[in-house]
């Protein structure tokens, strides 16, 4: 895959990029634009608490956060930080999440008892 352009300096995530980052089950379409490009990671379990990921015919990982390992991987290869990246499983054409890359890249899942998104 080629890189798009050069990826941007991480920044800080922001409340307000949370707000913008996603889009689940497509109940937030807003942030989507025509122009946007867009990768496709399909899922499916591997073992307990790990699955793995897919861009295209690729196999990318496998990974406790697909999503969020994914898009790690993506700007690691000069991935545009504003690109989307969606996820859905392997059986389903239902798009579960989707994000900005960039912003997705720096989450990551909290598991002290209680899973939750951190940043």
């Amino acid at each position: 895959m080629a890189p798009t352009k050069a990826p941007k300096a991480a920044h800080r995530v922001s409340d307000g990029d949370l707000r913008e980052a996603f889009s689940f089950h497509g109940l937030n379409d807003s942030i989507a634009k025509s122009s946007d490009l867009l990768f496709q990671l399909i899922i499916c379990a591997d073992r307990p608490g790990m699955f793995r990921a897919w861009l295209g015919s690729r196999l990318v990982g496998t990974w406790r956060e697909p999503l969020f390992a994914t898009a790690r991987l993506l700007l690691a290869e000069g991935a545009d930080p504003d690109a989307l990246l969606s996820m859905r499983w392997r059986d389903s054409r239902i798009e579960s999440m989707r994000g900005r890359v960039g912003v997705l890249a720096g989450l990551a899942v909290k598991d002290d008892g209680t899973p939750s998104i951190r940043r």
